[in-house]
Parts: C-alpha cells; structure tokens; sequence
C-alpha cells in the first residue's frame, strides 16, 4: 500500500560567501547540482505537512494526482488509498 511519507536530504557543505546570507544563497543554487548519500536521508511516515508545503500540494512520486492532503487523509481513516482512473 502507498502512503505519504516525510523526506528530509541534508547536503553537508562549505561555501565562502561575504554573509551567511549569501552563503544560504549560494547553498541553494549549488545544491540542485549534488547528490545525496542515503545515509543523509531521513525519512518518516507522513504525519503532519513538511514545511513550506500545503495539503493542495502534489507530492513527489507516483501520486495518481492525489494532493499531500488526499494522502493524510486516508492514512488517518486508515484506509487504503482511493483508486484514481489514469487517463492518457
């Protein structure tokens, strides 16, 4: 069964930057370019929404075009997921 699960990567770096400002700046743009080790991947049962998401947000993944907050909402009926007719 498919559920929603929290994922957080965390890309340990050193970046020289004139501000911690523009070191985050740096850190964001550099960051699409890295892999992370899945050692740096921490991963929960998705429980609550992950930060700057909302429940209208389509998640990561084979989502049926079902939003974050279609998803929580059968895993706390705990219910399988609703079948979604694929057109295409």
């Amino acid at each position: 069964m498919k559920r929603v699960y929290n994922v957080t990567a965390s890309i340990p770096m050193m970046v020289v930057a004139t501000s911690a400002r523009e070191a985050r700046q740096i850190a964001a743009r550099e960051a699409q370019r890295e892999t992370v080790p899945p050692s740096l991947v921490r991963v929960v049962r998705g429980n609550k929404i992950a930060e700057s998401w909302d429940a209208k947000c389509l998640p990561y993944g084979d989502h049926e075009n079902r939003t974050v907050g279609d998803w929580m909402e059968d895993a706390k009926d705990g219910q399988e997921p609703t079948a979604q007719l694929k057109v295409g």
